[in-house]
């Protein structure tokens, strides 16, 4: 892999990683999150945004009653309404960033672990939200400057006016960083989410916000002044109403504040060392979820004792002790292969998929690639409820990595696509689970995106939808030249759509290449590399009523190959024993695909008759002309009949040798296994005329 335009991952210790790039790129998906806060904000309101300007003023009304009025405290000679309401402006914007920001990870978690997309989207979105409210309150807040300012009442705004801009920002970045390092810190114990608004409460007295650092109580106002929001309160209040000073020491140390607040929870872009992939993960609850909680848990066992909060029947689990979702993974793949990923749950499945999407860093090792990744591990994720049909494929495209001139492009694409039409302009909570799924899969399907990550996601909808996603999946793919990582349990998919398959056990690759060879391994086929295998016990046989012969050798006579080419035919030899006087013995071979989806059958009716204790030997010859090439699975099938007319009963039954077809010489169009595994030749053309 060449250098240009590769993007590399590695393990990281940071909460966010900043790439100014990739954010510009994401600027539609933050547009549109500040679009659905502002529509879930004020739904089925009487008033709508206009509480955005009637809040302040209800709570400034508040605070001049209680501490001007009531408390008498001193404003500096600037009328009490007008200087509350400099302070409760700004402060309003500094907290809703903050609380906001304290809840990220929480209220996000389930989005944040189906699709990536740089996680300073959502914060940045927040303040983008937050602003707009700030920007209108603040209109308002100019006009009573202005007004007061010609009544004469003591109002004097001054050149430090220049300075808002960056007061604005400062706020805005020093109240999402505080929220950020809080939101990591209650992910782990959420009982300390009750504490956030006693938190922030409790700052805001500390803040000069309801009275001027000059009436600080105890003389503590330069103490106050070292709160990193009280330089920006002071210094808003005085460029506006000539309040106060302007304290710029202070200042400069507020900023230096919020400068290491955001380097704490901010890094830069990675650089990747070049070691094998692995991930681990510690076993057991990390944490109980609330500090008093831990702190019992951590008494108990300094004294000795059963944790008292350890759920009946759980195991304790040894500190430190980890499990390896995946281990020393190598892969390769190159543009335009489909490559299927199987294996058992809980082999490293979608822990891969997660590691390549983003949405979770490596513990060692790398991974680089190179272009752009769609990853849709869940269709419909972020889709909110609210939102029209047409205003989701937006949001949901957005959050897929798609810009809004790709989404303008093909939207009449995406709506026919779903069949969802007629409800498209119709908030999605009204939506049936079908047209749901229908919708979210059309604007994944739809990315333009170099690399394509499938994770369950094609069996939504209906069994027509699912055949007209399996076939879009395909043009991508093969029309359009895409590289597609598809994982699935559904071995008629992995079949349909993938060139190459990988097979993970334990989180380590077992196998690599052939799809038919993979799912073969995948379904516990033995087998298919044995030309001669002899029945030592019942393990590869099915149990029957009437148990009247025992089968103890399959062979293809005169061939040291189980592969077959397509001009020849297959020569089997059984060998079994009487248990039981048979009179008349019938056999059944019947072929399935690796799957074991049934193909065709070669039925003999009369097979041999013997003797109890007697032994045969049958020799075939079988025409598989007709089957395309690939893995065959073979099953023996032993029956006798009373009569013509009687049911035949199933007397031995038994897994049988593997078949392999391949092609001596190719025709002029090279049959395609998902057409089929019968390759039928019997077409007679009658009548061909061009008019």
């Amino acid at each position: 892999m060449s250098n240009d335009n590769i993007t590399y991952i590695e393990a990281k210790n940071k909460l966010f990683s900043v790439n100014f790039r990739e954010l510009f790129r994401y600027r539609d998906l933050i547009w549109l999150f500040v679009k659905r806060d502002l529509v879930n904000s004020y739904k089925q309101t009487v008033l709508g945004p206009i509480w955005i300007l009637i809040n302040p003023l209800l709570s400034t009304t508040v605070f001049t009653v209680i501490f001007g009025v009531i408390a008498g405290i001193s404003t500096d000679g600037v009328p009490p309404f007008l200087f509350y309401m400099s302070g409760n402006v700004l402060w309003s914007f500094f907290s809703s960033n903050l609380n906001k920001g304290s809840s990220t990870f929480l209220s996000n978690a389930r989005i944040f672990g189906k699709v990536y997309f740089p996680r300073l989207v959502m914060p940045i979105a927040n303040v983008i939200f937050n602003f707009i409210n700030f920007a209108l309150q603040t209109v308002v807040y100019i006009i009573l400057v202005v007004v007061y300012a010609l009544m004469g009442t003591g109002v004097h705004p001054n050149l430090m006016i220049l300075l808002t801009p960056l007061l604005v920002l400062q706020t805005a970045l020093l109240g999402m960083g505080i929220g950020l390092i809080v939101s990591s810190i209650t992910t782990k114990y959420r009982d300390l989410n009750i504490l956030v608004n006693f938190g922030i409460s409790l700052l805001m007295y500390i803040t000069p916000v309801v009275y001027p650092i000059s009436e600080a109580p105890l003389g503590l106002g330069t103490v106050l002044l070292l709160n990193p929001v009280a330089p920006i309160v002071e210094t808003y209040r005085y460029a506006f109403l000539g309040s106060g000073a302007f304290h710029w020491v202070y200042w400069l140390v507020s900023l230096g504040v919020t400068a290491l607040i955001l380097l704490f929870v901010m890094d830069k872009d990675c650089v990747i060392k070049t070691e094998h992939l692995t991930k681990r993960y510690t076993l057991g609850v990390i944490g109980s979820g609330t500090l008093r909680r831990d702190l019992q848990s951590w008494y108990a066992k300094k004294r000795g004792r059963e944790d008292p909060n350890r759920r009946i029947g759980a195991r304790e689990y040894e500190k430190g002790e980890i499990f390896t979702a995946l281990e020393n993974f190598d892969i390769e793949i190159k543009r335009g292969e489909r490559v299927g990923i199987i294996g058992a749950n809980g082999a490293g499945k979608s822990t891969f998929l997660k590691l390549l999407s983003r949405i979770t860093s490596p513990t060692e090792g790398k991974i680089a690639y190179r272009g752009r990744i769609a990853s849709m591990l869940e269709v419909g994720t972020g889709f909110s409820g609210e939102l029209t049909g047409r205003e989701n494929i937006y949001l949901n495209g957005a959050i897929l990595g798609m810009t809004k001139a790709e989404v303008d492009a093909k939207i009449d694409e995406i709506i026919s696509f779903s069949e969802c039409e007629t409800f498209i302009d119709t908030p999605v909570k009204r939506y049936s689970s079908g047209m749901f799924v229908k919708l979210a899969f059309a604007v994944a399907a739809h990315l333009d995106a170099e690399i394509l990550i499938m994770d369950e996601v094609l069996a939504v909808g209906d069994m027509k939808f699912q055949k007209k996603c399996i076939a879009k999946m395909r043009e991508l793919a093969i029309d359009e030249n895409r590289t597609v990582l598809y994982v699935s349990h559904n071995m008629s998919t992995i079949q349909e759509l993938c060139s190459r398959c990988v097979v993970l056990e334990h989180g380590r690759k077992v196998f690599d290449g052939e799809v038919d060879g993979a799912i073969k391994l995948y379904l516990g086929g033995e087998n298919d590399e044995l030309y001669s295998f002899e029945y030592v016990d019942d393990k590869y046989k099915e149990k029957v009523r009437r148990k009247l012969l025992n089968l103890t050798r399959a062979k293809f006579f005169g061939r040291t190959s189980s592969w077959f080419y397509d001009d020849e035919q297959v020569p089997l030899e059984l060998d079994w024993t009487y248990l039981e006087d048979v009179e008349r013995l019938g056999l059944r071979v019947e072929i399935s695909d690796i799957r074991h989806y049934p193909i065709t059958a070669f039925v003999i009716e009369n097979a041999g008759g013997g003797k109890k204790g007697e032994s045969q030997t049958l020799q075939l010859r079988l025409d598989i002309s007709a089957l395309a090439q690939g893995t065959y699975c073979v099953r023996y099938v032993f029956f006798t009949c009373a009569n013509r007319d009687a049911k035949p009963e199933s007397v031995e039954i038994a897994a049988g040798l593997t078949i392999r077809k391949r092609l001596r010489t190719e025709g002029d169009t090279r049959w395609q296994k998902s057409w089929g595994s019968v390759v039928s030749k019997g077409v007679e053309i009658v009548g061909n005329e061009n008019n």
